[in-house]
């Protein structure tokens, strides 16, 4: 992994509240998702994670934050294509893992 990704998801776990996350990176844009274990608000928990990541930010580059979802829920069926948007809508990341 390289290690500008390495420190962001180190980042993203010294969050308190965060006991999973992920981060997907293609040109011009890096995604993470993460997951909280309680306590804070899935919202509160996102806007942390910014603000915790905000110095390794590239002005360039578009990012998007979302909420993993639990890999033991079953998966919701969708008669509609996802967007790119993830930051906007704050939808939840699914983790391939």
């Amino acid at each position: 992994m390289p290690p500008r990704l390495r420190r962001i998801l180190e980042l993203a776990y010294a969050v308190e509240g965060v006991v999973a996350a992920r981060i997907w990176q293609w040109p011009g844009c890096v995604a993470i998702g993460i997951r909280g274990g309680g306590g804070a608000s899935p919202s509160e928990l996102l806007r942390r994670v910014e603000i915790a990541v905000a110095a390794v930010r590239d002005p360039a580059e578009t990012w998007d934050y979302g909420i993993l979802e639990d890999p033991e829920a079953p998966l919701a069926e969708s008669k509609t294509e996802p967007t790119a948007a993830v930051s906007s809508q704050r939808r939840s990341l699914r983790s391939p893992f």
